[in-house]
């Protein structure tokens, strides 16, 4: 269980501290992917990456990469949905409203 909240940790550190934003998220996203295979009941490691993913998601529409972009979005509004049917009595006020960001818009972006 360790090694997951270290990933964890380390994951949510580079999407809140990273210095090449792109970068920093994938290698966030990455460090999420590994905890939530090592624990993939812990709420907060699905919400931390549809965070990471929505700050990613934000800086690829930032770069005109639109359809990335729509895709991160979707993934985001994906992973704060599973946090929130892991544990919906903390998770859902307080992911609901990212949730909703992410599904809006990646509905903005769409063709």
């Amino acid at each position: 269980m360790l090694r997951g909240e270290v990933r964890a940790n380390r994951g949510l550190y580079r999407t809140n501290h990273g210095e090449n934003a792109l970068e920093d998220f994938d290698l966030a996203i990455a460090d999420l992917n590994r905890a939530i295979e090592l624990k993939n009941d812990e709420a907060w490691y699905w919400a931390w990456r549809g965070h990471s993913r929505l700050r990613r998601a934000s800086a690829l529409e930032n770069r005109q990469e639109v359809v990335e972009a729509r895709r991160e979005y979707q993934a985001a509004a994906h992973d704060y949905t599973e946090a929130i049917r892991l544990d919906p009595s903390k998770m859902e006020a307080e992911m609901g409203p990212w949730r909703n960001e992410a599904l809006t818009k990646a509905a903005r972006l769409s063709p």
